[in-house]
């Protein structure tokens, strides 16, 4: 997401949203850009995206991946079309990803 913006999302795109959590529930530095940008106030609707968000996180944090808990709510928000619900993976993510590719490929 360092090099993205929600201006580069044009209608009829895919985005497959891979993000983890920092600290509790912030967004890592380098999706800091990105989020900031779809939840202020002047974020235009994201009508046309079809999106999944991929969520990596740590139970053990207070905000357990609040950060891509936020950003699947706030691209639904903005009229994004959920292609599948949002994963969330502990560390040991391998599996719970791989479940969730098979479910419905993006296209």
């Amino acid at each position: 997401m360092a090099d993205a913006s929600p201006a580069h999302l044009t209608a009829d795109t895919g985005v497959l949203l891979v993000t983890s959590t920092f600290s509790d529930g912030d967004a890592p530095d380098n999706g800091a850009d990105f989020w900031q940008a779809v939840s202020g106030p002047d974020a235009g609707q994201l009508e046309g995206i079809r999106c999944a968000v991929l969520v990596f996180g740590d139970s053990s944090c207070d905000d357990f991946r609040g950060h891509g808990r936020r950003l699947d709510e706030r691209c639904d928000a903005l009229g994004a079309t959920r292609l599948v619900p949002r994963t969330d993976c502990e560390p040991d993510f391998e599996e719970p990803a791989e479940r969730r590719a098979r479910t419905r490929p993006l296209s």
